[in-house]
């Protein structure tokens, strides 16, 4: 069988590439495509993210420090102003309430001398009761509540004449006038005697525990932070009075002092949310719009890393630095596009031409048959198929008789000429899956796959037939020459060598039998008597 003739030379020039260009190149023009994957949203690790966390610490951070500064400052202040005020208030207080105790034991002194009138005594202002003992401590006369018998750190006593007077001051008055010079909003007055026991408390104070007992005022004037004894957190100062060894302990809420301050502080940690808050959106948006193009480029990238190039960034209108990497990118994308179309038809032009090269390899250049080369691959091939599926395998060897006398006399070029035209011929007689070959010289090949021996033998007379009929003009001459051949024919039989020496012999005896006949290794079944004159095929 005669295969397919290659046309055209190696040289020969590769068609223009038809890949699509851009406009500045002169060339058609390329459509431009915006990606059509949506763009995603920031991710936990996306560079959006990153950016608007940053943001949102370095935005906290610096509230939260503005924060506590000014927190920090205000609280400063305010304790500075009542360690000022406190004291000074405390002490203006404390005078307020000497002048009233000072009333008190004025009035005493005066009831003192004057010697109350035997079964009466005068009533008091500042006093709950009354008592005039004689000098020997024996009650007299007595008003209201007596004092004597239940002492009390409240009791004044003056002594006139003979005798003493006693008087108890009245509590819920020294309580009302302890709130009526309370100078502090929302404070308590305490009057304490010299050991800290509480004698009396202002008016609408945080009750005390029984027998409670005050921390100790010393130093006085000093303003202190502590939990008094009603377990209340403070501030408190004390200030002596002028007698009596008593002291006046001033008490305010530590939260009721602090007060601006934690209201303050409130406020702040709401203008610090709504800060941060305001800030992360506005990074989100300008982050967001930002890296968009960036993320658009990071899309076309992937789709570049796929082997998709048919897309374009929508470059934007801005010249700034994402304004010059998109036409930057976008210039990359037109040249790497131009460029693969070259590749892609140099690439077209080398593989036709690899095949073309891979073809005259294995081909013989002057009867377009497969060469010697191609036939011993196919031969291995064929041996081991056959040899796999225990098919059948026959070979003809084909030798143009008294090829050297006609080359001899007509010439090379005549020679050639008619194994050209030898080799149509045979392709024409051999069947589609048969393989015919130039095995060198004047001498072809056939390689007949599960075909036996006697199908060899009726294929090789077939061919010797229309060789025989065949003539040739090979020469200025005109004059038809004809030609016949020799053909040896044998059959596998489990060695390749054998095979082939097998083939060669039955042609060396188809030779001395006189040529122009056909020889098989093994004698066949003689069909007919013109099957084959000589008795041995």
């Amino acid at each position: 069988m005669e295969f397919a003739t290659f046309a055209g030379s190696l040289g020969g020039q590769a068609a223009p590439p038809t890949g699509r260009y851009d406009r500045a190149a002169g060339a058609p023009d390329e459509p431009m495509n915006e990606p059509t994957t949506p763009l995603r949203g920031p991710t936990p690790t996306s560079l959006a993210t990153k950016i608007i966390l940053f943001v949102f610490a370095a935005t906290f951070v610096t509230a939260t420090a503005v924060s506590g500064t000014a927190i920090h400052q205000s609280y400063a202040q305010e304790w500075e102003r009542a360690r000022e005020q406190m004291p000074k208030a405390l002490a203006a207080a404390a005078a307020e309430l000497d002048r009233w105790l000072e009333h008190g034991r004025a009035e005493l002194r005066e009831l003192a001398s004057r010697a109350p009138a035997p079964g009466s005594m005068p009533a008091t202002e500042h006093f709950d009761g009354l008592t005039w003992l004689d000098a020997a401590g024996r009650t007299e006369l007595a008003l209201g509540a007596a004092p004597i018998g239940t002492p009390d750190p409240l009791l004044a006593v003056e002594k006139a004449g003979g005798g003493s007077l006693v008087g108890l001051f009245r509590r819920d008055l020294l309580e009302l006038r302890l709130a009526d010079v309370s100078p502090w909003i929302g404070s308590s007055l305490r009057l304490v005697d010299a050991s800290g026991r509480v004698l009396a408390t202002s008016v609408g104070s945080p009750p005390m525990p029984a027998h409670a007992v005050a921390l100790p005022v010393d130093p006085p004037a000093r303003l202190r932070h502590y939990a008094n004894a009603a377990g209340l957190n403070v501030l408190g100062c004390s200030q002596p009075l002028g007698a009596a060894e008593w002291s006046l302990v001033m008490e305010v809420p530590f939260a009721r002092v602090f007060a601006p301050v934690v209201s303050a502080s409130a406020w702040l940690f709401v203008v610090d949310l709504v800060v941060v808050l305001v800030f992360s959106i506005l990074a989100y948006w300008i982050t967001t719009a930002w890296l968009r193009p960036i993320e658009t480029l990071s899309d076309t990238a992937r789709r570049i890393a796929q082997g998709d190039l048919d897309h374009e960034i929508p470059e934007p209108a801005t010249d700034d630095e994402i304004g010059l990497l998109t036409h930057t990118f976008n210039d990359m994308m037109r040249r790497l596009r131009r460029n693969q179309t070259q590749i892609e038809a140099v690439n077209r032009t080398l593989r036709s031409r690899n095949e073309i090269l891979a073809q005259l390899s294995i081909t013989d250049g002057l009867t377009h048959l497969h060469n010697h080369r191609f036939f011993q691959d196919h031969l291995g091939r064929e041996i081991k198929r056959v040899t796999r599926l225990g098919e059948p395998l026959a070979m003809l060897l084909v030798d143009i008789d008294d090829f050297k006398r006609l080359n001899d006399q007509l010439g090379h070029a005549a020679g050639d000429e008619l194994l050209a035209g030898m080799a149509r011929i045979m392709s024409q007689s051999v069947r589609d899956s048969d393989l015919l070959a130039r095995y060198g010289g004047e001498e072809f090949v056939v390689l007949t796959p599960n075909t036996d021996r006697v199908g060899a033998y009726q294929l090789a007379e077939k061919l010797r037939m229309n060789i025989e009929d065949a003539s040739f003009i090979l020469d200025d001459s005109m004059r038809p020459l004809r030609v016949t051949v020799s053909i040896g024919v044998a059959e596998f039989e489990g060695d390749r060598k054998r095979f082939f020496e097998a083939a060669d012999r039955a042609l060396y005896r188809a030779k001395r039998a006189g040529k122009n006949c056909v020889v098989t290794d093994e004698p066949i079944p003689v069909a007919s008597p013109e099957a084959d004159g000589s008795g041995e095929g």
